[in-house]
């Protein structure tokens, strides 16, 4: 796969060799839109979801996560410039504007690409603790998020 900024990206296997997660994390940017449809990634997201520990999406990989079913009923978010195109595309996905994640359950969506970093410091807190989570933005010169997401209770 070629990246938007032109860099390549290989594979180690494919879907269906895929050994089993414990987190998949949905890129977004401008494939998305070409994909958001294909069932083979979609039919991936929804077979892999019951299974993860977290399923987590950047930017509009929100707008995957949604086409496969899986945020029906839960609230998440998406790039701040395609929030409306996701409320319109998916009435039954609780849309959030203004923060920078959304954690509900085990689903995780971030806006913009730098709210995947916000994301991913989340990620370490929840599978190794915050404190490693703390010293990894530390060792990145990157502020560890204390505010502006959402954590859904229950």
């Amino acid at each position: 796969v070629k990246t938007f900024s032109g860099m390549l990206v290989a594979q180690d296997c494919s879907f269906g060799e895929c050994p089993p997660l414990d987190v998949l994390v949905v890129p977004g940017g401008m494939g998305e839109r070409l994909e958001n449809h294909n069932p083979v990634i979609l039919e991936f997201i929804r077979r892999r979801a019951p299974e993860v520990r977290t399923l987590a999406s950047v930017c509009t990989g929100a707008f995957l996560l949604a086409a496969s079913g899986v945020l029906d009923g839960r609230s998440a978010t998406t790039h701040a410039a395609s929030i409306d195109r996701m409320k319109e595309f998916f009435p039954k996905v609780k849309v959030e504007e203004g923060v920078r994640f959304v954690e509900d359950g085990k689903f995780i969506t971030s806006a913009g690409y730098s709210s995947g970093i916000d994301m991913a410091l989340r990620l370490v807190a929840i599978h190794f603790g915050e404190e490693i989570a703390r010293a990894t933005a530390r060792h990145l010169e990157y502020p560890y998020p204390e505010d502006n997401y959402r954590v859904v209770e229950g």
